[in-house]
């Protein structure tokens, strides 16, 4: 018997980084199998699930858009996942998640609608016409759903696999899902403003042409000005975009990832930079704490010169073919973490050989022993 919030999990368990992906309406967990398997994630571990009341899987009492961000976030917890990523209503629940703080990390929102502008016509008619008299116009949609599911440019046999999901879906729990979902996005609050202010990295991705969500002029203005909000463009018409553009949804979420560890990176780099002075003007004489905090500042310019060239060199020559692009290797970031680690290495041993702040103190006394007051006149 199927279970909500059903689970596809892939990727080594004991990966650094692991990521949440929460497929769209009428769709299950294996809606991102294409995007599991691009070698651009091949050392992440992700984590699919299907939300309640989508293809086929039981629904649950409360579907509001807060109420799954709050369970979402409850397995990014359970799963270690630092990073979420959600497709057209999976997209609006991982919204929610950042807006209220369920999760803190980059935020990939594929498809998504901010606000009731967004969202295609026809789908908002089919929703509230199914409230009224019930969900036989659900019924007919998902009869066509199928049909356009043919039509896309997916591989096979995934292209089965998703008709058979599609088939899967209960009118019924489509109508409560799609009411709170329209609702929560007819809300009076600016998403835009909202995202943008937030501390979560975030990346809007929506089809050049048709395709699912949109933004308002207004809304796209917000967001390219924000900081933390990077905009993309898929070119052409992708209504299904996990399943029609799974390369372009793996690098945005590489991309995502790879500014995650640079921020961990920055952060540990300028705790030890802030720390460097102190422990320097602690380790040498009064007289001395003017030359030797030049000459730190000195070597961490050319250590970084040189760190940066070497490693560029060895990612420029380790480098994969993907898309028709040279880009670098996994092996050629190994042998630049190796480096570093190898370097790093040398750098602790010689700070060990750093005199004390207490062995400092005893020298200068000895350099400069006080002399009681009494004995000085004597």
């Amino acid at each position: 018997m199927r279970e909500a919030w059903e689970l596809v999990v892939s990727g080594p368990p004991e990966a650094d980084q692991s990521v949440l992906l929460l497929p769209g309406g009428a769709n299950s967990a294996r809606s991102f199998d294409l995007v599991m398997a691009e070698p651009a994630l091949s050392g992440v571990r992700l984590v699919a699930t299907t939300l309640p009341g989508m293809a086929g899987a039981p629904s649950t009492e409360d579907v509001s858009i807060r109420a799954l961000a709050r369970r979402a976030g409850e397995l990014a917890a359970e799963h270690r996942c630092g990073a979420v990523v959600g497709f057209s209503h999976g997209a609006t629940v991982a919204l929610e998640m950042v807006l209220s703080g369920h999760v803190t990390g980059p935020v990939v929102l594929l498809g998504v609608s901010l606000t009731t502008p967004d969202e295609a016509g026809f789908f908002r008619a089919v929703v509230r016409a199914s409230e009224r008299v019930g969900s036989w116009p659900f019924a007919v949609l998902f009869r066509l759903l199928p049909v356009m599911a043919r039509s896309a440019d997916i591989p096979e046999p995934h292209k089965s696999e998703l008709i058979e999901d599609l088939k899967q879906n209960r009118p019924t729990d489509a109508v409560r899902l799609c009411s709170e979902y329209l609702d929560y996005i007819a809300e009076d609050r600016d998403f835009a403003a909202e995202l943008a202010s937030s501390s979560s990295s975030a990346w809007v991705v929506h089809a050049e042409r048709k395709g699912d969500g949109g933004l308002t002029d207004a809304e796209r203005a917000t967001l390219d000005a924000a900081p933390n909000v990077t905009l993309v463009t898929i070119p052409g018409s992708v209504f299904l975009i996990p399943d029609e553009a799974p390369r372009q949804t793996a690098a945005v979420i590489a991309d995502a990832l790879a500014e995650a560890t640079v921020c961990i990176t920055n952060a540990g780099v300028g705790l030890a930079y802030g720390a460097m002075p102190a422990l320097i003007m602690g380790s040498v004489p009064v007289s001395e704490t003017g030359a030797a905090n030049s000459f730190n500042t000195l070597m961490r310019s050319v250590g970084t010169s040189i760190s940066a060239a070497v490693v560029g060199v060895v990612l420029a020559h380790m480098t994969v073919d993907f898309g028709g692009y040279a880009i670098p290797s996994e092996s050629g970031f190994r042998v630049g973490l190796a480096l570093g680690a190898g370097v790093a290495l040398v750098a602790a041993v010689i700070a060990a050989a750093i005199p004390s702040r207490a062995s400092r103190a005893a020298e200068d006394r000895i350099e400069h022993p006080v002399v009681a007051v009494g004995e000085a006149d004597r």
